[in-house]
């Protein structure tokens, strides 16, 4: 008998062409119940639930646009900067949602890192052929995210659980978003 008080080779067999691997670790309790309730929520196992969350994951650190998580790290960047400078003045707390001081701050360190990123070259006004030029291909995506983020929260989620999207799926990042951002779609239309 193997440690543990189990046969060798005992347990639940793989199934399909792919064999898979155990892997055993240890999570806080609060993790693991939103984790099964996610599940639940989702009808898979805890096992397959994990699986592609850990998927996911791997995914989004391996592929992807580089220059696009690097612009991300940057913008991040300056929140953490700012916020430190709002310290070492003495100001109340940093929040660049609320505070229109801050949130000038933070806008202007973005578009100036985007200015100085921005190509030498010509702009190709024919580039969006479904628009008259770039600035309204920016502006009708800026429209369509504001209609994402405005869409009603229960209804995105309760889409998501009755399609088993993925954790990651739009139907419960935009609404994770709104909440975060304190989005008010009245003030965006």
């Amino acid at each position: 008998m193997a440690r543990g008080g189990r046969r060798k080779g005992a347990g639940r067999k793989p199934s399909g062409r792919e064999s898979k691997v155990a892997m055993l670790i240890r999570v806080e309790p609060s993790l693991r119940r939103r984790l099964e309730r996610d599940a639940k929520r989702s009808r898979r196992s805890l096992s397959r639930e994990l699986e592609l969350r850990l998927a996911d994951s791997v995914a989004v650190t391996s592929q992807g646009d580089k220059r696009t998580r690097a612009l991300c790290y940057l913008i991040a960047q300056v929140a953490a900067m700012l916020l430190h400078l709002h310290k070492r003045s003495g100001g109340t707390e940093f929040d660049w949602i609320t505070n229109r001081a801050d949130f000038d701050a933070f806008r202007t360190a973005i578009l100036r890192i985007l200015d100085w990123l921005a190509p030498v070259s010509a702009v190709d006004t024919d580039r969006y052929t479904e628009f008259t030029d770039p600035v309204d291909a920016g502006g009708t995506t800026a429209r369509m995210i504001m209609l994402a983020l405005s869409r009603d929260s229960a209804e995105s989620r309760a889409y998501a659980d009755a399609s088993r999207a993925p954790s990651g799926s739009a139907h419960y990042a935009f609404p994770q978003a709104a909440e975060a951002l304190n989005f008010n779609p009245k003030k965006a239309g």
